[in-house]
Parts: C-alpha cells; sequence; structure tokens
C-alpha cells in the first residue's frame, strides 16, 4: 500500500467523512504541471512524507477556511492588554467614589482625608505600579483596605455625643420650667407634666 491508501484507511476507520478525507489527501499531495511542446499536459504527483500518527481533520467548508485565514482577526486572548494610565494631579473622588465610601461607613471626613492620601501617594510614585487600568477600582481597594478607627476613638466619640445630648435636654427642661412660670412668652401654652404612676 501506498502512504495515502494507508492514511485514508486509517481515517475511515476512523469515522471520518468522505470531505474530511479528501482534504487530507490534497494536503499530503503536491502536484506539479508541466505543458510540454504540442500542449500536451503531463504532471507530477510528490507524496510529502506522512506521520505514523493521524491527526483528526475538522469539516467544514474549504471556503470558509480560505476567509478566515485571509481574515487578520486576532483572539481576544491575543489583543495586547490595555495600558494604565497615571492618576491625574488634580484627581478627585467622583460621587460613585464616595458613594462607595459612605456605603461602607466612612464619613465625608474620612472619604476627603483618604481621597488627598490617595492622591498624593499615586501621583507621587515613580514606579511601573504607578499607572492603573482603572483608577476607579484602586479607589475601591484604597477604602477597602483603610483601618477601622480605634475602638476607644469611638468610646470618647459616644461620650461626647451623650453630653452633647444631655446639654440639650437640660436647655429643653429650663425653657419649658421658664413656661410654666410665666416667665417665657405669653402666647405659649404650657400643658401639665404627666407624672407615670
Amino acid at each position: 500500500m501506498t502512504p495515502i491508501a494507508d492514511m485514508v484507511d486509517a481515517m475511515v476507520a476512523a469515522g471520518a467523512s468522505p470531505s474530511a478525507i479528501a482534504v487530507a489527501v490534497r494536503a499530503v499531495e503536491t502536484v506539479t504541471l508541466s505543458v510540454t511542446p504540442g500542449n500536451a499536459v503531463t504532471g507530477s504527483v510528490t507524496i510529502a512524507p506522512l506521520s505514523k500518527k493521524v491527526l483528526p481533520i475538522k469539516e467544514g467548508n474549504e471556503e470558509e477556511e480560505e476567509e478566515k485565514k485571509e481574515s487578520k482577526e486576532v483572539a481576544p486572548s491575543k489583543l495586547p492588554r490595555a495600558r494604565g494610565t497615571r492618576l491625574p494631579d488634580d484627581w478627585v473622588p467622583s460621587e460613585i467614589d464616595i458613594d462607595f465610601a459612605l456605603k461602607r461607613g466612612h464619613s465625608r471626613a474620612v472619604i476627603s482625608t483618604e481621597g488627598l492620601k490617595f492622591r498624593n501617594y499615586w501621583t507621587n510614585r515613580t514606579d511601573k505600579q504607578a499607572t492603573k487600568r482603572s483608577w476607579h477600582r484602586a479607589w475601591q481597594n484604597w477604602i477597602l483596605n483603610i483601618r477601622p478607627v480605634k475602638q476607644e476613638n469611638n468610646v470618647i466619640a459616644a461620650a461626647d455625643d451623650l453630653v452633647d445630648t444631655m446639654r440639650q435636654w437640660e436647655k429643653t427642661n429650663e425653657s419649658i420650667e421658664d413656661l410654666r412660670s410665666g416667665e417665657g412668652p405669653s402666647n405659649v401654652w404650657v400643658l401639665p407634666a404627666h407624672r407615670r404612676g
């Protein structure tokens, strides 16, 4: 048997379609035609060496395959990645960036301070990390990495809020007593204090 016949037998045994076998045979044969004096056409067939392993051939329209080869489409994984940019010197957090930080429990004062720290940090870097493809996502990571305020500071803030509330209650009680005693404006009616009991 010839190498082409061996290949065809192997492809038939593997269940290849006739069109796939024909494509394989065309790929193996190299045909050289020449014209002799008197317009007689002679030709020779050169058979390329075959490997012992037969690779599966995908069936399809030859014209479509040629069009695919001719088109210079590049697979998305082969496209060059988008390059990063540096943070602008006048960067400030957008409303979306501020909302992201607010939803994570940070006050506007903290967001303002962190925005300044973020801008100063990234505009002063000179290494390859100084460019980002998405500064919005870099800001989100910055916010997510903010260390929480120490608990003792929260206790002090809560105590200060309690003292302020108590002072407001005292002023309100003094105003009510003034109104009851007649020292307040005459057009205000004060109801008697309700006693539970």
